[in-house]
Order: structure tokens, then sequence, then C-alpha cells
């Protein structure tokens, strides 16, 4: 199943299409997590909180051609990661 297949059936909530799209990309997406949060416990809370949030958000995700599903996960993750890293203005 190519990108756009796939989220296609992911915006139609086919749980066959949602594992996959998981397993094609939870692997990159990890890597991404424990860089920004330095710790792999902490970056499986971060990698599952990201893709929760882009299951969510699915059907506003447009398809612009190959890559672009990755760029905004990466995205997504990147976001979830500065959320829960970043230092509160308090704590300065």
């Amino acid at each position: 199943m190519n990108e756009a297949e796939l989220v296609e059936c992911c915006k139609r909530k086919d749980m066959t299409a949602q594992n996959e799209l998981y397993q094609r990309y939870a692997g990159e997406m990890f890597a991404l997590c424990i860089r920004y949060s330095g710790n792999r416990d902490f970056a499986k809370d971060l990698l599952h909180d990201g893709f929760l949030k882009a299951f969510t958000s699915l059907d506003k995700f447009f398809y612009r051609g190959e890559g672009s599903l990755k760029a905004w996960l990466s995205r997504i993750m990147v976001n979830t990661c500065l959320l829960y890293t970043s230092p509160s203005p308090r704590d300065s």
C-alpha cells in the first residue's frame, strides 16, 4: 500500500492501516523522540502520545506527495517532544 492509500484508509479508521502506518514509521519517529528527550523510556511515551495526536488529527492532513506523511508525522513528534521537554517559564 502506498502512502496515499495508507492515509485514506487511516482516515476511515481502518485499524489494519493504522497498524501499518505505526509499523512503517515508529522506528524513525522513536529515534527522533530519543534525540529530543535523551531518555528511551520517556521517548516511548512521547512516541505514543505523538501517534495518538496523529491518528486523531488525520482528518486535517492533506497528502502532498510521497514523503509528506513522514514530514507531517515528524512535525507532530517534534512538537510533542518540545511540549514535554521544554522548561516552563516558571522554571527560570
